[in-house]
């Protein structure tokens, strides 16, 4: 750091409000963010080209405020360019989708989106989100509850012959 004076230095400091916990059936990664809520942040589950992926709203006796935000770009499965999912549901409750949360779903190892089912209680779907997503054939469900869809949350996603529903 350098302060005001122009004096440079390092200090260390303690966070004790952060918590990274691996769930007690060691499926997700996920932080804590108060007694009630966590951030479902990495699937640590196996998983296979093909499998249908459900976001749980419940986890661990925490209900799930969002999932995503892994860390640099990488998606909920800790990679930057593969999501081997068949479909993708969220289950009613969670309320964010988080950066990078599902980039490149349906790329790479054959893997193709049949369908993304997004819920009423979701309110936010953050930068990337679904980044390179490749859906034929299949249809894309936003909750009419949606407050906010940041920059990018859909680039470069591919959505052809699919029902868009709001």
């Amino acid at each position: 750091f350098k302060d005001l004076t122009g004096r440079t230095g390092n200090a260390k400091a303690e966070v004790s409000w952060v918590t990274d916990s691996v769930g007690e059936d060691g499926l997700w990664r996920y932080s804590v963010l108060n007694d009630e809520e966590i951030y479902l942040r990495e699937y640590l589950g196996e998983t296979a080209v093909g499998i249908d992926f459900i976001v749980p709203a419940e986890y661990d006796g925490y209900k799930v405020y969002g999932v995503g935000n892994n860390a640099d770009g990488m998606n909920v499965f800790d990679t930057e360019d593969f999501c081997p999912v068949a479909s993708l549901q969220i289950e009613n409750g969670v309320e964010e989708i988080g950066e990078y949360a599902f980039k490149s779903c349906g790329h790479g190892g054959g893997g193709i989106l049949s369908g993304i089912l997004i819920p009423d209680s979701v309110t936010a779907i953050r930068s990337y989100a679904f980044e390179n997503v490749k859906v034929p054939n299949g249809d894309l469900t936003i909750s009419k509850s949606i407050k906010e869809i940041s920059a990018f949350a859909f680039a470069g996603a591919k959505f052809y012959n699919s029902e868009l529903t709001i």
